[in-house]
């Protein structure tokens, strides 16, 4: 039977997702909630938050949820990554950080 990416059954699928640069469901995760937390205090304090749109798509109780878990994530980010203002850069250099670190665990 033929597998994916001609490997052994049983193989450690660690350094493939690192050579084909795909994210874990955990590092995707971790990817999602701490583009949510850039793009959410970046909003507050351009004051560019209309409080009406986001409660449509975002209960109270799930930013909370979402805070909560992405500043204990970013307290993990490398000090370049966090220190980088624009949008676009800081999610281009994150995405490359998880994906050169396969994580299982937000431990």
């Amino acid at each position: 039977m033929q597998s994916v990416c001609s490997v052994r059954t049983g193989t450690s699928c660690r350094q493939l997702f690192k050579d084909c640069k795909i994210l874990t469901v955990t590092t995707l995760y971790v990817f999602e909630v701490l583009r949510f937390l850039k793009w959410y205090t970046s909003a507050v304090q351009k004051n560019k938050l209309v409080q009406g749109k986001i409660w449509i798509y975002l209960s109270n109780f799930v930013i909370k949820i979402a805070m909560n878990m992405g500043i204990r994530l970013y307290n993990k980010v490398p000090i370049n990554i966090k220190n980088l203002e624009e949008y676009k850069s800081y999610r281009r250099e994150l995405k490359s950080f998880l994906t050169d670190h396969v994580f299982y665990s937000v431990e």
